[in-house]
C-alpha cells in the first residue's frame, strides 16, 4: 500500500511541476502584450534590414519599448516603423530615431535621442497615423 501511495505522490508532484512550468512560460512570454505605452511611428529612407518585429526601442541606451510593425509607407518611398514606447514623459517633436546595430550579428534596434536644433522638420505627402518621431 505504501508503494502505491508513493507512486501516486511522485506522479502528482511531476504533474504539478509541469503545470507550474507551463504557466511560467506562458506568463513570461505573454507579459509583453500587457505592457502599457503609446504608439509612435517613424519613417526611414534607408534599409531596415536586421530590424525585426519585437526589436528593442532604446532611449539613449535604456530600453523604452518594442517595434510593433514594419512596412512600406503610403508614398512607397519610405519604410514605416510603428513602435510602442513606454516612457514616463511623452516623446516630443525634438526627438529623433535612428537605426543602430548590435555588434557584428546584424541585429538592429531603434535608438531615440534628442535632435540637433538646426535639423528641419520632416514633411510627408500622406497622413501620419500615430505620433511621429523624426529620423536622423
Amino acid at each position: 500500500m505504501a508503494r502505491r501511495t508513493s507512486k501516486f505522490m511522485i506522479g502528482l508532484f511531476v504533474t504539478i511541476g509541469i503545470l507550474i512550468g507551463m504557466v511560467a512560460v506562458v506568463w513570461l512570454g505573454a507579459s509583453k502584450y500587457f505592457e502599457k505605452g503609446a504608439t509612435y511611428v517613424t519613417y526611414f529612407d534607408e534599409s531596415v534590414q536586421g530590424l525585426q518585429l519585437d526589436s528593442a526601442v532604446k532611449y539613449r541606451g535604456v530600453e523604452a519599448g518594442r517595434v510593433e510593425k514594419i512596412g512600406v509607407a503610403p508614398d512607397h518611398r519610405l519604410i514605416e516603423v510603428t513602435m510602442n514606447i513606454n516612457l514616463r514623459g511623452k516623446i516630443e517633436r525634438d526627438h529623433v530615431a535612428q537605426l543602430k546595430a548590435v555588434g557584428i550579428t546584424g541585429i538592429v534596434f531603434v535608438e531615440l535621442d534628442r535632435k540637433e536644433p538646426d535639423k528641419p522638420e520632416d514633411n510627408f505627402c500622406f497622413n501620419v497615423p500615430h505620433h511621429l518621431v523624426q529620423t536622423i
